[in-house]
Protein backbone atom coordinates (compact mmCIF):
# COMPACT_ATOMS: atom_id res chain seq x y z
CA UNK A 1 0.00 0.00 0.00
CA UNK A 2 1.26 3.48 -0.85
CA UNK A 3 2.17 5.80 1.97
CA UNK A 4 0.98 9.42 1.87
CA UNK A 5 4.59 10.47 1.23
CA UNK A 6 4.96 8.20 -1.80
CA UNK A 7 1.61 9.37 -3.20
CA UNK A 8 2.84 12.97 -3.02
CA UNK A 9 6.01 12.07 -4.92
CA UNK A 10 5.24 11.35 -8.59
CA UNK A 11 8.69 9.82 -9.13
CA UNK A 12 7.73 6.91 -6.86
CA UNK A 13 5.02 5.95 -9.35
CA UNK A 14 7.28 6.27 -12.39
CA UNK A 15 6.05 9.71 -13.38
CA UNK A 16 8.52 12.46 -13.99
CA UNK A 17 8.76 15.13 -11.35
CA UNK A 18 7.72 18.60 -12.48
CA UNK A 19 10.54 20.47 -14.22
CA UNK A 20 11.30 24.13 -14.80
CA UNK A 21 12.52 23.08 -18.25
CA UNK A 22 15.99 24.50 -17.79
CA UNK A 23 17.33 20.94 -17.78
CA UNK A 24 16.41 20.82 -21.48
CA UNK A 25 19.23 23.29 -22.20
CA UNK A 26 22.66 21.69 -21.97
CA UNK A 27 26.11 23.14 -21.70
CA UNK A 28 28.17 24.95 -19.13
CA UNK A 29 29.16 28.15 -20.92
CA UNK A 30 27.99 31.70 -20.40
CA UNK A 31 25.28 31.58 -23.04
CA UNK A 32 23.90 28.24 -21.81
CA UNK A 33 23.52 29.82 -18.37
CA UNK A 34 21.99 32.99 -19.81
CA UNK A 35 19.48 31.01 -21.89
CA UNK A 36 18.44 28.97 -18.85
CA UNK A 37 17.99 32.15 -16.73
CA UNK A 38 16.35 34.34 -19.40
CA UNK A 39 12.72 35.44 -18.87
CA UNK A 40 11.27 33.64 -21.90
CA UNK A 41 7.72 34.08 -20.61
CA UNK A 42 7.78 37.64 -21.92
CA UNK A 43 8.58 36.51 -25.48
CA UNK A 44 6.56 34.78 -28.16
CA UNK A 45 8.31 31.50 -27.22
CA UNK A 46 7.08 31.32 -23.67
CA UNK A 47 8.77 29.18 -20.99
CA UNK A 48 11.37 26.56 -21.96
CA UNK A 49 9.17 23.52 -21.06
CA UNK A 50 6.80 24.49 -23.89
CA UNK A 51 9.47 24.93 -26.55
CA UNK A 52 9.30 22.62 -29.58
CA UNK A 53 11.83 19.79 -29.46
CA UNK A 54 13.37 21.07 -32.71
CA UNK A 55 14.21 24.39 -31.07
CA UNK A 56 15.75 22.68 -28.05
CA UNK A 57 17.91 20.50 -30.31
CA UNK A 58 19.09 23.50 -32.34
CA UNK A 59 19.85 25.61 -29.25
CA UNK A 60 21.84 22.75 -27.72
CA UNK A 61 23.68 22.26 -31.02
CA UNK A 62 24.84 25.86 -31.24
CA UNK A 63 25.79 25.89 -27.54
CA UNK A 64 27.95 22.79 -28.02
CA UNK A 65 29.61 24.13 -31.16
CA UNK A 66 33.01 25.81 -31.17
CA UNK A 67 32.17 27.83 -34.30
CA UNK A 68 30.41 31.18 -34.10
CA UNK A 69 26.73 30.44 -34.52
CA UNK A 70 23.48 32.37 -34.35
CA UNK A 71 19.94 31.02 -34.45
CA UNK A 72 16.86 33.08 -35.26
CA UNK A 73 13.59 31.40 -34.30
CA UNK A 74 9.95 32.06 -35.08
CA UNK A 75 8.19 34.76 -37.04
CA UNK A 76 9.84 37.47 -34.94
CA UNK A 77 13.25 35.80 -35.41
CA UNK A 78 14.23 35.71 -31.74
CA UNK A 79 18.00 35.55 -31.44
CA UNK A 80 20.10 32.83 -29.80
CA UNK A 81 23.89 32.62 -30.00
CA UNK A 82 26.79 30.75 -28.47
CA UNK A 83 29.81 31.86 -26.45
CA UNK A 84 31.96 32.00 -29.57
CA UNK A 85 29.64 34.65 -31.07
CA UNK A 86 29.93 37.14 -28.21
CA UNK A 87 32.86 38.89 -29.88
CA UNK A 88 30.79 39.52 -33.03
CA UNK A 89 28.15 41.30 -30.98
CA UNK A 90 30.50 43.41 -28.88
CA UNK A 91 29.64 45.06 -25.58
CA UNK A 92 26.91 47.19 -27.15
CA UNK A 93 24.82 44.17 -28.13
CA UNK A 94 25.84 41.40 -25.72
CA UNK A 95 24.08 40.24 -23.59
CA UNK A 96 20.96 42.36 -24.15
CA UNK A 97 20.27 40.88 -27.60
CA UNK A 98 19.58 37.35 -26.38
CA UNK A 99 15.91 36.70 -27.13
CA UNK A 100 15.62 39.95 -29.06
CA UNK A 101 14.10 40.04 -32.56
CA UNK A 102 16.85 40.02 -35.18
CA UNK A 103 15.53 43.20 -36.80
CA UNK A 104 16.13 45.09 -33.53
CA UNK A 105 19.56 43.67 -32.82
CA UNK A 106 20.79 44.10 -36.37
CA UNK A 107 18.91 47.27 -37.36
CA UNK A 108 22.01 48.79 -38.99
CA UNK A 109 22.31 45.90 -41.48
CA UNK A 110 18.69 44.80 -41.69
CA UNK A 111 18.29 46.20 -45.22
CA UNK A 112 20.84 43.55 -46.30
CA UNK A 113 20.24 40.68 -43.88
CA UNK A 114 16.45 40.93 -43.69
CA UNK A 115 15.91 39.92 -47.33
CA UNK A 116 18.52 37.17 -46.99
CA UNK A 117 16.71 35.71 -43.98
CA UNK A 118 13.38 36.00 -45.81
CA UNK A 119 14.90 34.12 -48.74
CA UNK A 120 16.12 31.39 -46.40
CA UNK A 121 12.60 31.17 -44.90
CA UNK A 122 11.34 30.56 -48.42
CA UNK A 123 13.71 27.60 -48.73
CA UNK A 124 16.55 29.16 -50.70
CA UNK A 125 20.15 28.50 -49.71
CA UNK A 126 22.22 31.55 -48.77
CA UNK A 127 25.98 31.84 -49.05
CA UNK A 128 27.94 35.03 -48.59
CA UNK A 129 31.66 35.14 -49.00
CA UNK A 130 33.64 38.29 -48.24
CA UNK A 131 30.49 40.38 -47.88
CA UNK A 132 31.16 43.78 -46.30
CA UNK A 133 28.72 44.26 -43.42
CA UNK A 134 29.29 47.34 -41.23
CA UNK A 135 27.81 46.59 -37.79
CA UNK A 136 27.50 48.70 -34.69
CA UNK A 137 29.63 47.41 -31.83
CA UNK A 138 32.02 48.81 -29.27
CA UNK A 139 30.38 52.21 -29.57
CA UNK A 140 30.99 52.68 -33.29
CA UNK A 141 30.24 51.26 -36.72
CA UNK A 142 32.80 48.53 -37.30
CA UNK A 143 33.74 46.72 -40.49
CA UNK A 144 32.77 43.09 -40.39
Amino acid sequence: MDSPESMANPAVHGAAAPSSGVDRIGGTGEMADRIRRFDWENTSLGPIPGWPDALVVLVNTILANQLQMFLFWGEDLLQFYNDESISILGADKHPRTLGQPASECWAEIWATTGPQIQSAWEGHAIRNEDQFTPIFRSGKVDEA
